[in-house]
């Protein structure tokens, strides 16, 4: 017997003994719960950082998942941080629904989305990750983030025409850059207490850019974002051309 076939038995067949002792429910049935586990546990596998994740589904048949087709999926979590991504504060997730494929959750453990319908994903990003994300882009400038209301400062160190780095204050503008990105750029500067004209920036507007990506392993992108005290606060949503029987 072909490997192929032994794995689709497998994935056929467990289920259907699974449900057997679960049995089925009217509301939210065990078999629910069951799933519900996987799907945290697949988020933990994908996570470096979960803290009081919780993940609740609507009522799932048996059939919905084998043809993985996800309905009333929500999820929160006070932090959570996938691999090589910061750390996202106050997560809400909520969506109408999500193709997944079912044999990448039930053999690999891991949640694999294909699709989202309509879909809200928001969660606060502190401006000490924002910091550790920049240092790591450009450690040169041994630089912080402070966010308010008001707007983004950015301090630092800088090269001044080859004599040697010199502290450096910059008030900054931060724009959605494209799906998954955010771009930052300087629209005043101090450099040794001494303030720049316009004219002189453009010399430093581009080595003071910075674009950060950030890269959520499903298909979403940035819907909007604002300025609190400390952090910013993200708003995502599905992408349009990954809803269900759209398209771009």
């Amino acid at each position: 017997m072909s490997w192929f076939v032994k794995k689709w038995m497998a994935f056929v067949f467990a289920p259907v003994v699974l449900l057997l002792c679960l049995g089925f429910y009217s509301g939210k049935s065990l078999f629910t719960a069951f799933v519900e586990r996987s799907l945290q546990k697949a988020i933990i596998n994908e996570s470096r950082l979960a803290e009081d994740l919780q993940v609740d589904l609507a009522s799932l048949s048996f059939f919905s998942l084998i043809s993985g087709r996800i309905h009333g999926f929500s999820l929160s979590a006070s932090r959570l941080a996938f691999k090589n991504e910061p750390a996202f504060e106050e997560l809400d997730f909520s969506s109408k629904g999500m193709k997944i494929d079912p044999a990448v959750l039930i053999f690999k453990r891991r949640l694999e989305v294909q699709s989202f319908e309509e879909t809200s994903f928001s969660f606060r990003l502190s401006e000490k990750e924002l910091t550790a994300a920049l240092r790591l882009d450009h450690p040169q400038w041994e630089s912080s983030l402070k966010i308010t209301p008001a707007g983004v400062e950015l301090d630092g160190k800088i090269d001044v025409l080859g004599r040697g780095a010199l502290p450096f204050i910059a008030s900054v503008h931060i724009k959605k850059e494209s799906a998954n990105a955010l771009r930052l750029t300087p629209t005043g500067l101090s450099i040794a207490g001494f303030n720049f004209l316009t004219e002189m920036l453009k010399d430093y507007h581009q080595e003071l850019t910075w674009i950060y990506p950030i890269n959520l392993p499903w298909p979403l992108k940035i819907a909007d974002f604002k300025l609190n005290k400390g952090f910013l606060e993200m708003k995502w949503i599905q992408r349009e051309e990954m809803k269900e029987g759209g398209g771009d």
